[in-house]
């Protein structure tokens, strides 16, 4: 086989002597680098273009950034090499595009969810909105930290269980008022915002009351009066030891009589924003005086006679007057503008009555008398 020699040699000097320089295409690719692909919401990451070929050929840089503000600018896009850092407000996970050109070709590059931004949340939630003094609420975290972050908790002065940690945190406190729970969480570089709420705590209402006087005659009237500080729409639960109540509501006061002798414990307890007091007492002495038929009279009070059937006689100073089933119920009632009044009760069914007679001021004396 014969070999074939070629003289390249007048090519080359053709090249020379027109001034030929040969081309050789290069290829272009899109490339660049971050200095971190995961942050805080709020960071700013740096771009750094490393496209190929990396000398003066290329002509054209274009950047977007999805979910990205450049620094300087209001935009997600530059035009350049290597852009100022760029920001991130926003949690999520964003692409990143990189136009590249040497006047000729052209290449794109698209990193699909390449920058991971995420933002801590310190928000909880308490168990009551309000609570007594001294009860507990439970503070339960319902964020996205891990459980071996930094989680910085304000208890405004309450006693925490643990206290320190995610939680659930069991709090109470020692005094009333509003309190605000706050919170934020760190985990490595990233910082939440703060979080509060605000639960009411509650002091317990007082039961205090008065008797007067604090010792009266089988029969007579009773004024109690409650001295505390709950207000009139609180929960009052009187108990006046069997005594019947000429009248009175709520709060108070009462007029209250009994009709056996003997030791009376009147109690009370007050509740008000779901708070109870404690239990308050107090004695007030019934002594068995002169009477007859278990009607005690005074010098200003005479029912007769008694038992009676038709016409009741009413020696009185009090202004008003009325009658009382066992039950409680009011049967007949009217003013008195004489000292001496009579009352016909021949329609009344045999029984048991009481005779209420009020005064102006509200007391009164409670008298029994028995219809035949």
């Amino acid at each position: 086989m014969k070999r074939v020699i070629i003289n390249i040699m007048p090519f080359l000097l053709l090249l020379l002597f027109c001034n030929i320089t040969p081309s050789f295409a290069q290829q272009v690719a899109s490339d660049f680098s971050v200095d971190k692909t995961t942050v805080c919401k709020g960071d700013c990451v740096k771009f750094s273009d490393q496209s190929t070929p990396a000398g003066s050929p290329l002509t054209t840089w274009a950047w977007t950034f999805e979910g990205g503000i450049v620094t300087g600018t209001s935009q997600n896009t530059y035009i350049g090499k290597n852009p100022p850092n760029v920001c991130y407000s926003n949690s999520g996970s964003f692409d990143v595009t990189l136009y590249v050109s040497d006047g000729t070709n052209q290449n794109t590059l698209l990193k699909k969810d390449y920058i991971v931004v995420t933002a801590l949340t310190s928000n909880f939630s308490l168990s009551q909105s309000s609570i007594c003094l001294g009860s507990n609420t439970t503070v339960t975290y319902g964020g996205n930290a891990p459980t071996n972050a930094t989680y910085t908790w304000n208890f405004d002065g309450g006693m925490a269980v643990p206290g320190t940690g995610q939680g659930p945190q069991t709090i109470n406190w020692a005094t009333a008022g509003n309190k605000t729970v706050s919170l934020y969480v760190t985990d490595g570089s990233c910082t939440s915002t703060l979080f509060s709420t605000t639960i009411l705590v509650n002091d317990y209402p007082s039961s205090s009351f008065s008797l007067n006087p604090s010792s009266v005659c089988s029969g007579g009237s009773v004024t109690v009066t409650y001295t505390g500080t709950a207000s009139s729409g609180s929960s009052y639960q009187w108990n006046f030891d069997g005594g019947n109540v000429i009248n009175g509501a709520d709060q108070g006061p009462y007029q209250i009589s009994w009709f056996s002798p003997g030791a009376k414990i009147v109690t009370l307890i007050v509740t008000e924003n779901g708070c109870a007091s404690s239990v308050a007492s107090k004695i007030d002495t019934v002594n068995n005086c002169t009477g007859n038929n278990n009607i005690h009279l005074s010098s200003v009070i005479n029912i007769y006679p008694n038992p009676v059937s038709s016409n009741l006689s009413i020696t009185s100073s009090s202004n008003e007057i009325e009658f009382k089933d066992l039950l409680g119920r009011t049967i007949y009632q009217q003013g008195i503008t004489e000292k001496q009044t009579t009352i016909n009760v021949s329609e009344f069914p045999a029984g048991i009555y009481l005779a209420v007679l009020k005064n102006e001021d509200g007391s009164g004396v409670v008298r029994k008398f028995v219809k035949q």
